[in-house]
């Protein structure tokens, strides 16, 4: 965007409703789209301050804190993961839900509740296994896919996953807050 040296989705976007979409923030994460390091701060900066406008709506939410911690803003990553996960799960399993609606939260009918929403569900997994570890898969050796530095929110100092597969072999995955890259160990 001339304006602000940020990207948005197209030339004439202007948020309409009060609500300003994220899914541009996709293109970064999971996807990888790269630019230069200021127009991804910029844009990220851009997203993340209009976050207040989006964290009523599924889907995207459960990552959104993956990209504060990108930012090095770990207290406002807890603050999304929070905000995007927690307030979405329902009791007596911890289930994931689609909507936080006054009327659905009341609802008599508890059915509607009890019913998982996946992809909050797969989105917050995602997040903890790729986003904030940094890795991103490709055809290199497995040691090439950490392609970010792991960023954790303020209430978290690593994420450790006993097994994963890599390339039909066990392996172990130990991303913390500080390190250049994640580890990936074989079992």
């Amino acid at each position: 965007h001339p304006k602000g040296g940020y990207i948005l989705k197209h030339d004439a976007y202007e948020y309409k409703d009060g609500v300003c979409y994220p899914e541009l923030l996709g293109s970064f994460f999971p996807l990888g789209y790269q630019t230069t390091k200021e127009i991804e701060a910029a844009t990220l900066k851009y997203y993340l301050d209009m976050s207040h406008t989006y964290m009523d709506l599924p889907m995207l939410i459960s990552q959104v804190g993956v990209f504060a911690a990108r930012q090095g803003n770990r207290k406002f990553a807890t603050d999304l993961f929070e905000g995007g996960v927690a307030r979405f799960t329902v009791e007596p399993f911890a289930q994931f839900i689609e909507s936080i609606e006054p009327a659905v939260m009341a609802a008599k009918d508890r059915a509607v509740l009890n019913t998982p929403y996946m992809a909050n569900l797969g989105g917050f997994l995602m997040a903890c296994l790729y986003g904030l570890t940094g890795l991103q898969l490709g055809p290199g050796a497995p040691d090439t896919w950490c392609r970010h530095a792991p960023a954790m929110p303020s209430a978290w100092e690593g994420i450790e996953v006993e097994r994963i597969w890599v390339r039909g072999a066990p392996a172990r995955l130990t991303a913390r807050q500080g390190d250049a890259k994640a580890r990936i160990e074989q079992a």
